[in-house]
């Protein structure tokens, strides 16, 4: 170990004549999150922010844990530190990715953790807040009183000694020649990067580091490019040129600083580095990074490092209160506690609550898919269908039954979220909001979501979600997958939007010979009479009517208590929905990179649970007991079967022949 560091940094025997002793890149010592006091925790509770949930102590642990010395230490592919505003994060990205691509590494790194390093530190107010002052002779802890006067050429006391904490990876060391990408916006690029690789005065990366036979004096400002020893060189990227400006040869290292909306700038890193680094505060809400930091499957290859602003020893109970006070809401969770919350815009519904609900109850449920027992043509047809030549008929879907299967994960695409299974003899509604959809999950825009809702049972206050989905699926594919999952419950009550959209219109089309429709009325624009259309119009009549009445549910509970809503998606997105205006007024929105696709389902139950209840019935099959246990049930009398209504569907093929609607033929 001690041979490779011969090699690639500066002997520590240059500090003894001053030579670097000003340098802030080799006294950089980093922090750790230390064990909270209760007041912290309490905090924020209150600010319904939950410090120890699942995602947290799965992936970080239980305080105290590491921070930025994890991060720093760490040889995992890919790093992150998430964490409120103004606590380093950036700071120790620069570092370490220099000392990567230099093999120049901090003293602290150099030593064992606890190693006294005989280097003092810097006397500034910083570091007095943070490691306290010391009497100069007897090295006695004395306060840590930052408002007393610097000492001016005696040393009555200082700030100690450097202290180790761990020796660096070599592993992270770059061979000679490699490069260092920092991605970043471009706002962030101008104010902070640029200024601590080249400005006079906030330069912090060592003057020595850069090689000024190259480029412009080291430089080319142009290429955002900075020319360093060992023919190594970083590289500043903005995120607003593009993730194509990620898809050149492979660097050693990619620095994210703050996160880009463009998911693919991350996707292009990972496939042109060694070691891939995430810097942020969550500022835009629940977005792809939540997954990405706090995935379901822990790997050695993935580390997490977090830390709110009260964690910081740089920053004190005093200075957080006072932005505090200019703070929005909304933005506490992500600026002060560094969590994912949705953050983006002023909020249409209570965000805190509902931020309580996500972080407070566990929401039970099962994955499942929905598979018909047999091949069937069409959902009510009448015409027989050869098949393999052997001249069996293919029936129609009404006469196959429906088996739900348990999956292992939501793929997105055809898995469906199970709350509660099938009751028997109980009506149910489906509520769908269709989307173009696409052959890939990485290519859809928008998404299909659907919920199936039941009414209350006579202990219950409030209707029940059984069952959702978003889906990235095709929408013709989402219709399929949908006529199963209604077909499987009671054959519910279809109420999809049907009027705006190609989307609406695809699906209804799909769908058009389900049974159940829900019927809406609404004015014919040409003759101004009403009439009776199959599936919902979400018109400007109805739209705020939707989320009125989800705001009037939510409202009916408090941030201790469960809102019978189980579906995280929709909560989540409630939790994001914003404010905008329109034509004046107020409406309820979704942000930039955000849907309100489940939630326009809830709504539109709640429409229909207000103003056409009478519509919801039990479809089902009616359940008869026979006498003569011989003879077996016939068709529509079992659930599961048949379930169209209470003749089944033969009855109404039947009825239909003896009026002369219907004919038969084979193909």
């Amino acid at each position: 170990m001690a041979d490779v560091f011969d090699l690639i940094g500066q002997s520590i025997d240059e500090f003894a004549d001053g030579k670097h002793q000003v340098c802030d890149y080799y006294l950089f010592e980093p922090w750790d999150v230390e064990k909270r006091p209760q007041w912290v925790i309490d905090q924020a509770a209150e600010d319904g922010i939950d410090l120890y949930n699942n995602d947290l102590i799965r992936n970080v642990g239980m305080d105290p844990h590491p921070f930025q010395t994890g991060y720093m230490l760490s040889d995992a592919f890919f790093r992150s530190l998430i964490a409120g505003s103004q606590t380093g994060k950036s700071y120790a990205g620069l570092i370490d990715g220099f000392a990567m691509i230099t093999g120049e590494i901090p003293i602290s790194m150099r030593y064992p953790a606890g190693h006294d390093t005989k280097v003092k530190r810097l006397i500034t107010p910083e570091n007095i807040a943070r490691f306290g002052r010391f009497d100069s002779r007897s090295g006695k802890f004395l306060d840590k009183d930052a408002s007393v006067r610097l000492p001016e050429g005696w040393e009555e006391w200082n700030c100690g000694n450097v202290i180790g904490v761990g020796i660096y990876p070599p592993t992270k060391i770059a061979p000679p020649g490699s490069e260092l990408w920092i991605g970043t916006l471009m706002r962030a690029s101008v104010e902070f990067w640029w200024p601590r690789l080249h400005d006079a005065g906030k330069i912090l990366i060592p003057p020595h580091l850069i090689d000024r036979k190259r480029g412009n004096d080291g430089y080319n400002i142009k290429d955002g490019t900075v020319y360093l020893i060992r023919d190594a060189k970083a590289s500043v990227i903005t995120y607003e040129s593009g993730f194509q400006r990620f898809e050149a040869e492979k660097v050693w290292a990619c620095l994210s600083d703050e996160e880009p909306k463009d998911q693919r700038i991350i996707q292009s890193m990972q496939q042109h580095c060694n070691f891939l680094s995430l810097l942020f505060t969550p500022y835009y809400g629940i977005t792809y990074t939540r997954d990405l930091v706090f995935p379901k499957k822990i790997s050695p290859q993935k580390k997490t490092f977090h830390a709110s602003q009260y964690d910081s020893p740089y920053q004190d109970k005093k200075t957080i209160a006072v932005r505090r006070e200019n703070m929005p809401n909304y933005e506490i969770g992500a600026r002060i506690w560094g969590v994912h919350t949705d953050t983006s815009g002023k909020p249409y519904y209570d965000r805190m609550k509902i931020t309580q609900w996500l972080q407070r109850f566990n929401y039970k449920k099962n994955y499942v898919t929905f598979v018909p027992e047999d091949e069937y043509f069409g959902i009510t047809n009448s015409e027989y269908v050869v098949r393999d030549n052997d001249e069996k008929i293919l029936r129609p879907l009404m006469d196959v039954p429906v088996t739900c299967k348990k999956a292992d994960e939501d793929n997105r695409v055809n898995t469906w979220i199970q709350y509660e299974d099938v009751i028997e003899g109980m009506p149910y509604v489906f509520v769908a909001d269709p989307a173009e959809g696409a052959e890939t999950p990485e290519a859809v825009g928008d998404m299909n979501a659907a919920l199936i809702i039941r009414p209350p049972r006579e202990n219950e206050k409030k209707p029940k979600i059984a069952l959702a989905i978003r889906s990235t699926a095709e929408v013709v594919i989402f219709a399929r997958d949908c006529s199963h999952a209604i077909r499987y419950y009671n054959n519910a009550l279809l109420a999809a939007e049907t009027k705006r959209g190609s989307a609406n219109a695809t699906f209804a089309s799909e769908l058009r010979d389900w049974p159940f429709w829900f019927k809406m009325v609404s004015i014919q624009d040409s003759t101004n009479k009403p009439r009776k259309q199959n599936g919902f119009d979400t018109n400007a009549a109805t739209r705020g009517s939707l989320f009125d009445y989800i705001g009037s549910w939510l409202d009916e509970y408090k941030g201790n208590e469960y809102p019978d809503i189980p579906d995280e998606d929709l909560l989540h997105e409630l939790s994001a929905a914003v404010q905008s205006v329109k034509s004046g007024k107020a409406r309820c929105d979704h942000p930039y990179d955000g849907s309100l696709d489940t939630a326009i389902c809830f709504g539109i139950f709640l429409y229909i649970w207000k103003h056409s209840r009478e519509q919801i019935v039990y479809n089902g099959p009616k359940r008869i007991v026979r006498k003569d246990k011989r003879h077996p049930p016939k068709n529509g009398e079992m659930h599961g079967l048949l379930g169209l209504g209470m003749m089944g569907y033969r009855g109404v093929q039947d009825e239909q022949q003896k009026q002369g609607r219907i004919g038969r033929s084979r193909r």
